[in-house]
């Protein structure tokens, strides 16, 4: 089983816990794009960014998969409150200016295209409280 374990705020875990929400969303930066995506080239796939072959072939995207989200909130004390979500699909999706060109970040001097992973959810299957 495939777990990737998340930080929250407390709201939106509230509202997944009672079924208001459904999704998660995070946006892929450098720092982190390694748990969201993987890429394609030439059929291809490649785990890491850096492993992508020089040259003029189209990169595609392809987000990761996962059987369920740790979704953690609280402080940074003791033992902290979660949800065990199951994941029902993923997907990615680029920001676009009104060009249709992609929307450009940096992040340490990086240039990348914003874009972000949304996570659909399934059943909130384990939830634990925390503990002092």
């Amino acid at each position: 089983m495939k777990i990737l374990k998340l930080e929250i705020k407390q709201k939106p875990f509230d509202d997944i816990l009672s079924g208001k929400k459904y999704f998660e969303r995070r946006e892929i930066k450098p720092s982190n794009v390694i748990d969201y995506v993987s890429f394609i080239v030439d059929g291809k796939e490649y785990e890491k960014e850096e492993d992508v072959p020089e040259g003029d072939s189209e990169v595609m995207v392809k987000a990761k998969s996962y059987d369920r989200l740790k979704l953690v909130t609280g402080e940074y004390k003791g033992k902290r409150p979660y949800l065990m979500v199951e994941v029902k699909d993923a997907h990615v999706e680029f920001l676009y200016d009104e060009n249709g060109d992609f929307i450009v970040g940096v992040e340490k001097g990086k240039e990348y295209a914003i874009a972000h992973i949304v996570f659909e959810l399934g059943n909130v299957v384990e939830i634990f409280k925390g503990e002092k």
